[in-house]
């Protein structure tokens, strides 16, 4: 079993709200994770991999490499949620692409998505295994929509029903929906650092903050649009400089400046190159 690239979603333009109510798609929620491949093969965990394909070895999976599964082999595309420790863990299956041998690829989202449902059904006796939410019928994605905003959710990701999974493609015919109501995320590129913080004598206390900025195809490189409000000493800010994070935003400006900028965490599986002045986190 090799990995395979996941699929991604384009960012919905303020010109897709029909596709809510349009027959052609499903909706699938956006859930708020890591990105997780599952290879599996033997009834066991034999890999375990993040967006850009790195192996996942660190302990929060742990319980996932030393799983015994009901289903014999497979590939699962999901998302792994871990909100508040062991109790809550969870693996969210969401697409498969493989199963006995059998490569899913080309089938039609609808008949992929049964198998996912067939699937998660037989894990019934673990319910850190389960399937996303999804819905087909107008009404059915209204509901859903709704649920996921009123849990303070980040939306659905709205899927053609007749479309095959196409790896390391950003398709059409996958598009996000995200709920007014959320703050949106960012990636960004940390580009270096500045002592323009909200200590009053930063030359006192040594603290510098974070500059972060987005990556210019024409010039090859990150460029700084701003800073974050995240404080630490000279040594340990500089440690950062140079990995992608993702931050909370309300809007983006055209020149890649965030309105209120919050950083959340860093991540390692995205490249900076792909940190544009667009790029949403996904």
């Amino acid at each position: 079993m090799n990995f395979l690239k996941p699929q991604l979603a384009h960012r919905g333009d303020g010109q897709t709200d029909h596709l809510l109510t349009d027959a052609h798609f499903a909706a699938d929620e956006k859930l708020d994770g890591e990105r997780c491949q599952i290879h599996i093969a033997g009834h066991q965990t034999v890999g375990i991999y993040n967006r850009s394909g790195k192996a996942m070895t660190t302990p929060r999976t742990a319980w996932l490499r030393a799983r015994r599964w009901t289903i014999g082999a497979a590939i699962l595309d999901g998302e792994l949620l871990m909100p508040a420790g062991p109790p809550s863990r969870c693996y969210v299956v969401f697409d498969v692409l493989e199963v006995s041998g059998t490569s899913l690829l080309s089938w039609a989202w609808h008949a992929r998505r049964d198998v996912v449902e067939a699937l998660t059904a037989q894990e019934q006796a673990a319910p850190q295994i389960r399937a996303s939410r999804a819905a087909r019928t107008a009404d059915d994605k209204l509901a859903l929509f709704a649920t996921i905003r009123a849990e303070g959710g980040e939306g659905v990701v709205l899927k053609r029903i007749t479309a095959p999974y196409q790896p390391g493609s950003r398709s059409p015919e996958w598009v996000k929906y995200i709920s007014p109501d959320r703050k949106r995320e960012y990636d960004v590129v940390i580009t270096g650092l500045t002592d323009q913080t909200s200590t009053s004598q930063p030359y006192k206390t040594g603290e510098v903050s974070l500059t972060y900025g987005a990556y210019s195809r024409d010039r090859g490189c990150a460029v700084t649009c701003g800073s974050l409000g995240v404080i630490g000493t000279r040594d340990t800010m500089q440690a950062h400089v140079g990995k992608v994070a993702i931050v909370h935003a309300w809007l983006q400006y055209p020149s890649g400046a965030l309105r209120h900028p919050h950083f959340l965490r860093f991540r390692d599986d995205k490249a900076v190159s792909e940190c544009t002045a667009e790029a949403v986190a996904v």
